[in-house]
């Protein structure tokens, strides 16, 4: 199960919500959402947003920012940046793996990476390793560490 799959699943049964339930309130098939929920399919920008839509006030908005990376600018990217720098420094390429970083949570994570020599290299590794987005992400947030390294 991906984290934001995670994320998305205890958002729906904090709110009661059957797998049936949401695909009605969101329009995607039950099979579609639980697929995003188990990890068999990535979420996307549209997903997240209808779940956000369907659950309301029920959404743990925080959260789930943090498991879009800020892609839906539902909040400050600041944090978002933050939360992903906090992984890089410690190894753990989760968030980086789950949806595309945008451009201003790149900029951010740069500025907060670029003093640490240990999370350059680790952000260079997985720019050779792991899923695609991991590879993309890391790539665009290289590209954006003030000095170019």
């Amino acid at each position: 199960m991906s984290e934001l799959g995670r994320i998305l699943k205890e958002a729906r049964t904090s709110a009661g919500l059957s797998l049936a339930g949401m695909a009605k309130r969101t329009g995607y098939s039950r099979s579609h959402i639980g697929n995003v929920e188990n990890g068999t399919r990535q979420a996307t920008p549209d997903v997240v947003k209808a779940y956000e839509k369907a659950l309301g006030e029920d959404l743990d908005r925080r959260s789930l920012l943090l498991g879009t990376l800020g892609i839906l600018a539902a909040g400050p990217a600041d944090d978002t940046a933050i939360a992903i720098t906090h992984e890089i420094t410690e190894g753990r390429s989760g968030l980086l793996t789950e949806l595309q970083t945008s451009h201003a949570t790149d900029r951010g994570i740069a500025a907060l990476v670029g003093q640490d020599a240990a999370a350059v290299a680790t952000l260079t590794q997985w720019t050779g390793r792991g899923n695609a987005v991991l590879r993309v992400n890391a790539t665009g947030v290289l590209a954006k560490v003030p000095g170019g390294r």
